[in-house]
């Protein structure tokens, strides 16, 4: 997914909005329904998560990679949270393409990797329920 966004430590360098790509992998330990069904409401619409990250983005102003990877991760984790059981890693690369910043020409990446297995689900379940919360109490 590509999106065009406001990312910059410096107001000069988060005026004009950079072009920022991110990678999002969900791994699965044991197939959706959707991998046998063929039905899209059996398994995560890609779509309706990367209209959730675009919504989530835009009219905002990002001081840090680092920060806008972690929101990134958020909605990811509140998307998926009925199929949390199954995934066993969710991964996101987010990348900078052309940062307005002297001698920096390859873009820069930030990576947030978690592996989720037998010992650390509860608490990531527990963790996204607080925040499923937390942004429902804002919400209203």
């Amino acid at each position: 997914m590509r999106i065009w966004l406001h990312l910059g430590c410096g107001d000069e360098e988060k005026f004009h909005p950079q072009l920022v790509s991110f990678d999002i992998d969900v791994i699965f330990n044991t197939p959706p329904k959707g991998s046998f069904t063929d039905q899209l409401e059996d398994t995560l619409c890609y779509l309706e998560l990367t209209q959730l990250i675009e919504k989530h983005c835009k009219g905002k102003k990002f001081n840090l990679i680092e920060h806008l990877t972690q929101s990134v991760y958020e909605i990811v984790c509140q998307f998926i949270f009925p199929y949390l059981e199954l995934i066993s890693q969710i991964r996101i690369k987010t990348h900078k393409k052309n940062p307005r910043v002297e001698n920096v020409h390859a873009g820069v990446v930030f990576t947030y990797d978690l592996h989720i297995n037998q010992q650390n689900l509860k608490k990531i379940r527990e963790q996204l329920v607080k925040r499923i919360n937390l942004s429902l109490i804002h919400i209203s």
